[in-house]
Order: C-alpha cells, then sequence, then structure tokens
C-alpha cells in the first residue's frame, strides 16, 4: 500500500470478472417497460418478431407476459392464451375486525401508508444503474480463500482505520489481474460484519450497460437510503420538496446527495463513524470526462471536509486520463494507492493455488471421464506449462478452467490437450510469454470449433452483446434477429467457458454476460479476432435489415416502401457503421 507517492503491493486475484445485467433496463427510446410510447418511439418491448423462420409475429410485451414452454422447438418466444384471474376480496381481520355502532370521539387521521417515502424511494430507484449492487443476480465472482490474503488485509485495515490519513484508496491494474474479484470479496466479507461499515457498492461494466455517469450518484444515493433510516429521511424531504434533482448534473447530485446530508445535515451523527462507498470499473463509466469529474468531485469532497464519515474504495484500469485526474493539486493529497500486477511473486502463487484448487474440483466433478489409474491429472508438467503462462494473470488460467470443465464436452483430458497446443503454438508464433496474446488465441480457438454453417449466426448474436445494444433481453435478441430457439441455442452451445448464456425458461430476463470484457474487446478488435470479427461488414448488414424492417413494420409502412429502402446499398452503410 502506498501513499500518493506510488509505492507498489504485488497482489492479484483468482478469478475473473463477470459482469451481467438484470431485467428492467430502459428500451432504446429510453423508456421502461410501463411507459406509453407515442406512435413515433420504438420501445425495445415493441419489436416484432417478423421472421421468415417461423416467428411469432406478436409483440414482445405480449410474448413476455405469457412466457413459452420451456423446451419449444419451433420458435423462441411465442403467445399462450392468458387465462382470466379471479381475486377473492379478503375480509379485514385487524384490530377492529368485526366491530360496529362504535363512536371514535376527535380522531387524528394518519397515512400509514408513508406516500412521500414511497413516490421519493420509487423516483430514487428510477435513476439508478440496475444490477450494480454486489448483491445483485448478477453473480460476480470472488477471491479464492486462500489467495491475495496480503492485499484484502491493507484494504481493511484502511477501511477501519478511524485516523484516515487518506479517505481515497486507489486500487489499479490492467485488464484481467481481479479488481473486480477483490471488491466483490471485500464488500461480501464486510457485508456480513456485525460491525460493517459498508454503506453502497456500484459495479460498473460497459458491455453490459451499467455505465450511465448520470446515474452514479443516484445510484448510491438509493443504496444509502436502503441501509440508514436517517439519510433515508433526509431523501424524502429533498425529493418532496425538488423531484428535479434526479435529473440534474453530477456535480448538484453529488452536493444534495453527498455533501449536503453528510457534511451539512450530519445525519450519520452517533450512528457511524465511517461509511465505506465502494466504486469498482470506474474505466468502464461511460465518458473519459465523465470519469475525471468524479474523481474530482470526490478529492475535493474529501480534502474539503476531511471529518465527514465517508471513505471511497475506486478500482479501475490505471488509463492514462485516470492517473492524470488523480495527479492533479485537488486530489493527489487525499487518496492513496494499491498497484495490482502483472507477474508478481504474490500473484504467481495465488495463481497456483486457484488452479490445483480448481483442478480437484474438475476431477471430481467427472470421475467417469478420467480413469482412477491416472493417479495424477494433470501432470506436474502440463500444471507446471499453465502456471507458469499465467504470468500472475487470472484471467487466462480461470478461462482455461472453464474451457477444461466444460459440461456440454465433459471431457477434461482432450480440453487440457487443447490448452497445451494453443499455449505452444502461441509461443512458437509470438517468441515471448504474453498472457494476453495467449487468451487471444484461446478465444480464437474456441470460436475456431464452431462449424462454419453456425458461425455467422454465432458471429451475429455476438455483435449484438459485444456493442452493448440496449435490449433487455436474450429473447429480444433472438426476435429481432429472426432466430429460432434451436438455432441461437445451437450457435451459443460451445461457448460456455467464456459467455453466459441464459437458460430457455429465463430468455425474456436474461441476455448474454460475458465472463469478462476482454472477450468483447476481442470480438470488436479485427487486429485480435481476424475473420472472426463481429463489426464485419457481412455480420453488420444482418442487422442493419433487421432492424429497417424492424422499423418499418412498427410503423405499418406500405411493403412498397419496406422494398424500396431495403435496396439500399448496405456496402456503404456497412462501412459507415465500422467507422
Amino acid at each position: 500500500m502506498k501513499g500518493k507517492k506510488g509505492k507498489q503491493s504485488n497482489v492479484t486475484q483468482n478469478s475473473p470478472n463477470m459482469r451481467g445485467r438484470k431485467k428492467g433496463r430502459r428500451g432504446i427510446a429510453g423508456r421502461d417497460r410501463g411507459d406509453s410510447g407515442s406512435s413515433l418511439t420504438i420501445e425495445s418491448s415493441n419489436i416484432q418478431a417478423i421472421s421468415d423462420s417461423g416467428f411469432s409475429r406478436e409483440l414482445l410485451t405480449n410474448v413476455a407476459s405469457n412466457p413459452p414452454s420451456v423446451g419449444s422447438s419451433s420458435h423462441v418466444f411465442h403467445t399462450r392464451s392468458s387465462g382470466s384471474v379471479t381475486s377473492n376480496p379478503t375480509p379485514y381481520t385487524g384490530q377492529f375486525g368485526g366491530a360496529h355502532h362504535f363512536v371514535i370521539n376527535h380522531p387524528t387521521m394518519m397515512d400509514g401508508d408513508n406516500t412521500n417515502e414511497r413516490q421519493s424511494i420509487k423516483l430514487l430507484l428510477e435513476h439508478t444503474i440496475v444490477g450494480a449492487e454486489f448483491d445483485s443476480s448478477d453473480h460476480r465472482p470472488s477471491c479464492h480463500p486462500e489467495t491475495r490474503l496480503d492485499i484484502t488485509s491493507n484494504i481493511r485495515s484502511w477501511m477501519h482505520n478511524l485516523a484516515h490519513k487518506y479517505r481515497i484508496l486507489w486500487l489499479n491494474g490492467p485488464a484481467g489481474v481481479g479488481k473486480s474479484a477483490i471488491l466483490q470479496t471485500i464488500a461480501e466479507t464486510e457485508a456480513d460484519s456485525p460491525t460493517s461499515i459498508l454503506g453502497a457498492t456500484l459495479f460498473f461494466s460497459r458491455p453490459n450497460n451499467r455505465d450511465d455517469p448520470k446515474c452514479i450518484f443516484t445510484t448510491i444515493a438509493y443504496r444509502l437510503a436502503v441501509r440508514y433510516a436517517p439519510y433515508r429521511q433526509y431523501i424524502v424531504r429533498l425529493l418532496t420538496l425538488d423531484p428535479t434533482l434526479v435529473e440534474k448534473s453530477m456535480r448538484e447530485q453529488f452536493k444534495a446527495f453527498i455533501v449536503l446530508p453528510f457534511v451539512k445535515e450530519k445525519v450519520m451523527a452517533g450512528l457511524h463513524d465511517t461509511v465505506l462507498i465502494l466504486l469498482d470499473g470506474l474505466d468502464e463509466c461511460k465518458g473519459e470526462e465523465a470519469q475525471r469529474e468524479i474523481i474530482l468531485l470526490i478529492g475535493e469532497f474529501t480534502l474539503q471536509y476531511p471529518t465527514s464519515p465517508l471513505v471511497w474504495l475506486i478500482a479501475s484500469r490505471p488509463e492514462s486520463h485516470i492517473q492524470v485526474a488523480f495527479s492533479l493539486p485537488m486530489v493527489q493529497s487525499s487518496y492513496e494507492e494499491i498497484q495490482v500486477l502483472v507477474d508478481s511473486d504474490q500473484g504467481r502463487r495465488d495463481v497456483e493455488i486457484y488452479l490445483r484448487a480448481s483442478f480437484s474440483d474438475i476431477r471430481e466433478r467427472y470421475p467417469q471421464s478420467i480413469p482412477s489409474a491416472l493417479r495424477q491429472w494433470p501432470s506436474e508438467l502440463d500444471f507446471s506449462i499453465i502456471a507458469t503462462r499465467s504470468s500472475g494473470l487470472f484471467i487466462f488460467p480461470s478461462t482455461i478452467i472453464r474451457f477444461i470443465g466444460d459440461k456440454d464436452y465433459a471431457d477434461p483430458i482432450s480440453r487440457l490437450k487443447t490448452v497445451l497446443e494453443v499455449i505452444a503454438s502461441t509461443i512458437s508464433a509470438t517468441g515471448g510469454n504474453n498472457p494476453f496474446a495467449m487468451l487471444d488465441a484461446l478465444y480464437t480457438r474456441i470460436l475456431s470449433d464452431i462449424s462454419q454453417g453456425v458461425l455467422p449466426t454465432t458471429l451475429s448474436l455476438l455483435l449484438t452483446s459485444a456493442i452493448g445494444l440496449d435490449l433487455r433481453s436474450f429473447a429480444e435478441i433472438c426476435n429481432m434477429l429472426g432466430f429460432t430457439q434451436g438455432c441461437a441455442y445451437g450457435a451459443l452451445r460451445r461457448l460456455r467457458s467464456v459467455l453466459n448464456v441464459p437458460e430457455p425458461q429465463n430468455a425474456f430476463e436474461e441476455d448474454l454476460k460475458a465472463f469478462h470484457a476482454s472477450f468483447y474487446d476481442y470480438l470488436v478488435s479485427p487486429s485480435r479476432s481476424g475473420a472472426l470479427c463481429v463489426i464485419a461488414p457481412e455480420i453488420i448488414q444482418h442487422h442493419i435489415f433487421r432492424w429497417i424492417r424492424i422499423l418499418l413494420e412498427s410503423h405499418n409502412v406500405g411493403q412498397s416502401l419496406a422494398a424500396s429502402v431495403l435496396e439500399l446499398d448496405t456496402e456503404d452503410t456497412c462501412r459507415n457503421v465500422r467507422r
């Protein structure tokens, strides 16, 4: 751990960051599921299934309210007739149940529903980043119990130090070293502590659209309001007087939701000396200027009000603009820093611990696939090759473990052989020990196992997920592209080691989620993925065709107009999209 001078702490993590998003996201036009749109607004929930392959032509709004039976083979989504529901009123059985012929003198009427509180909290909730809390249903991996003990110990020591010379801790390191797993572990253990100081957590995710800077401080305010009654009472008064605060600038929201309650109003006086706010993946918040402003707001606040109860734990990649922001005079004396380095001694030891535990788990899960006569698997040589080439970068061994332990193959011996071949060929081609190059090679090998006839469908599905198109679910992605259930699931069957694919019964509430953002970075980079790049013209062309048809049919435009539009020079359009 270090102060502003930059002393290093060689610590890493054992598992990749997996980020997802929950149902209830905003549609293409930025409206909620329950909003009533005008005839000129295309909601993502109003996308029609217009495929020639037999998709239901019902609106997805109707389909979502009547999800299909699991295992439907002809369509991804179809409509079931809804039955009527009869509601039988329940007789009142409260304190005066059955009473009659009585008189109440001088009554005082109370609003037992706390209307203002409910409305204020609901307003705040509507402007939060859904799925960004550490305990959301979008599972994020935490550290293996025996790894990164030094870094977690240093962080906890800083968190619970009442003196707090520095009220900001910046945890930084390159992609894949496990910053998110470290913060997930900190959040989980602190939440379970009887003396917990955990106030609010926010895990940004660019691929999963958890990156809106306009919702950062409203999200933090919502979590604090849920946790602390005095803060909740303050928020109710504030939003009752001025509901437009949720739409104002970050600086105004920071003043209203952070400065005033914790400095002027002192809402935590007598309750907590320290309240921790945890922000993970700041570099994935939308816009470099927004990232810079967040750092400046927090830095200025901690210097100006050093006795406030708030402390801030921030994790990000050490991007140049973020480093510059932390080096500014109004920030540099307010924080200390922990660097999570690649290829550190501690990182290598942690990788070995993780790999041995993971291989042991695979062997227990697939006893029929690994002969009992094979007393040691993998061999010490094979284990050493993987551990050494990981160079302390946890995204590489964690991807390997998912690849080898893929339940759709249930053949860990041959899958391990494939991994060793990828490592050997990458070393031969690059002449070095670059775990990022090996990770790309592994991604390429995984995608190359998909047959050429299926691959275009796979890349079309991945494009929608990789560019963060704001559709609510895997169901909408498939309907938009015109893919049947069998077609879609068949196209993604071999990607379980890099992609979390919703089960059919959850297709209306969940979307595709990469286990790590590096997979999406690979997919959209022609220099890394080559012919497998998802922004190839022919892939984008298919998406453009689908969107044009959806827009036209949603507005009931005549077929002649649709035909004329579809004759546009799509090659030029694709080139423009790539730019």
